[in-house]
């Protein structure tokens, strides 16, 4: 009896063990699967996040072009472009020069 309860002891020890290893090694499994998981969410939200932001930035630079150019030729006044744009009448002026745009003269 002593032997068999010795070897039923043997028997849970070396199944505790094995399922403790089964147990880490599912949870390094589990954390890398999940991990790899959570990084193409992450990258997924990344680009979408750029994709908008990229489009957001040029519609704001092609609105700003356009503007630039309407009173570069004349069919919006500085003051106009300034008024669109949420700018001093000095920014408005700095920036379309800085941009390559000709101010036309204030009469």
């Amino acid at each position: 009896y002593y032997k068999e309860k010795e070897g039923r002891g043997a028997m849970s020890e070396a199944v505790r063990k094995y399922a403790m290893e089964y147990a880490k090694e599912y949870a390094k499994e589990y954390a890398k699967e999940y991990g790899e998981e959570q990084r193409r969410e992450g990258m997924k939200a990344g680009i979408k996040t750029g994709i908008e932001t990229g489009i957001e930035t040029g519609i704001q630079t092609g609105r700003r072009t356009e503007i630039f150019l309407s009173v570069q030729d004349g069919d919006y006044s500085v003051n106009r472009g300034a008024e669109k744009l949420g700018m001093s009448l000095d920014e408005f002026e700095k920036s379309m020069s800085e941009a390559g745009y000709r101010v036309p003269e204030l009469v």
